[in-house]
């Protein structure tokens, strides 16, 4: 496992640092992972198809398991990945260090908790009088990772939560945004685990009934996913999902399979905290994206003691065996 943590700790954060008026597409064309970008796909032009075409180019399945795959297997994955996207946010700040320069990483909505019967608590409704604070409003429990939320914390003014960034020609300026309210939790241990809770707020009762639908979707995906790889042609198959915004641009979805896996604590019993490593293309930009091992129990927020894997940080110059690595993170075992 030497081999693993020295990996780890020769990565670098994946948090993306552009220039002011730098655009995505000119980071893009200027990154050192370029050779991966063929394996990063649109996540609007993600189709069942698409899916079954990941698993044939990446995924080693029999000519006959690819068949079963494709005609019973591959809808659940879909349903996935799509409600997964849904809740998948693009975050970006300007540094105060005086040079301007913006900051981009991801998150994920992992918990939805509608307020009707209290006014709302956010900072903006808390310098209002009662009698206009908002009486229907929502708390939304993110997850990313510690680096990109360093940068938020120091910058809280500047930063913008948002979503439904899908294609190369959104304006971000007209898309819905959440009001970062706090940070809630850190993995932080000196960089080890890196790892974020964070809540925002938002007040649209039909965005929140809109976001409560997909995560309700998520959630039935997940269990169906896990049902599938108990299947026996699936169910040694290292499998894995990551949603998110690589140099501060529309949402990508990358589906590859997972390396290794290490344990980094012991917290209670029938749980693995730890991280995994993998070949699943990422770049920066994608820090904090949601990494989704299929076959995995529903975790996160709201079941168990424990929170999912957010993506941490890529392969550098100084890693003989190239490999990306996911944050700390609980699976939930049978």
């Amino acid at each position: 496992m030497a081999s693993f943590s020295n990996g780890f700790k020769n990565s670098k954060p994946e948090h993306e640092i552009r220039e002011s008026g730098e655009t995505w597409q000119q980071s893009r064309d200027k990154c050192e992972k370029s050779a991966d970008h063929v394996k990063l796909k649109l996540y609007r032009s993600i189709t069942q198809q698409t899916v079954e075409e990941h698993f044939k180019k990446h995924i080693r399945l029999s000519d006959e398991d690819f068949r079963s795959f494709c005609e019973n297997d591959a809808g659940p994955i879909f349903d996935l990945i799509t409600n997964m996207g849904k809740l998948t946010v693009y975050m970006e700040c300007i540094l105060t260090d005086g040079t301007k320069k913006i900051s981009c990483g991801t998150a994920f909505i992992q918990r939805i908790k509608l307020k009707e019967k209290e006014s709302c608590q956010c900072k903006k409704c808390m310098r209002l009088d009662e009698s206009k604070r908002k009486k229907v409003w929502a708390v939304l429990t993110l997850s990313s990772v510690y680096h990109v939320m360093d940068n938020v914390q120091k910058n809280m003014a500047s930063t913008k939560v948002i979503l439904y960034y899908e294609n190369e020609t959104d304006v971000l300026k007209t898309l819905p945004k959440l009001t970062l309210h706090r940070i809630q939790d850190t993995e932080k241990d000196g960089g080890e685990n890196d790892w974020c809770g964070f809540e925002c707020v938002i007040h649209d009762k039909d965005l929140i009934d809109d976001l409560k639908g997909f995560l309700d979707k998520y959630e039935q995906a997940q269990k169906k996913v896990y049902q599938l790889f108990q299947k026996d042609y699936l169910k040694d198959k290292k499998v894995l999902v990551i949603i998110g915004h690589p140099h501060g641009g529309p949402k990508m979805v990358s589906v590859d399979e997972w390396d290794e896996k290490e344990m980094l604590k012991d917290v209670r019993d029938r749980q693995e905290w730890c991280r995994y490593s993998y070949v699943a293309a990422t770049c920066p930009g994608s820090s904090g994206s949601p990494v989704y091992i299929l076959g995995q129990k529903i975790s996160g927020f709201g079941y168990w003691f424990g929170h999912t894997h957010n993506h941490s940080s890529g392969y550098s110059d100084r890693q003989t065996v190239k490999r990306n690595y996911s944050s700390i993170g609980t699976n939930q075992l049978a």
